[in-house]
């Protein structure tokens, strides 16, 4: 993925309050405009903020 297209979901993300870590996997970018060209930004934002909170839960205990 180009950097403008990653600064560009940042932006996306940014605008739903959601705090984007510079780990996320590019692929989370993908599937961040897949939902959001068939459901809305709305339902996009909610499936990232559900992976973002996961994955800091994973990684505070060491997964």
């Amino acid at each position: 993925m180009s950097r403008s297209g990653a600064q560009q979901i940042k932006a996306d993300l940014a605008r739903a309050w959601i705090e984007v870590p510079h780990w996320v996997p590019p692929r989370w970018e993908l599937d961040y405009l897949a939902i959001a060209e068939r459901d809305g930004e709305e339902a996009a934002a909610a499936v990232m903020r559900r992976r973002l909170r996961d994955a800091s839960a994973e990684a505070r205990h060491g997964r």
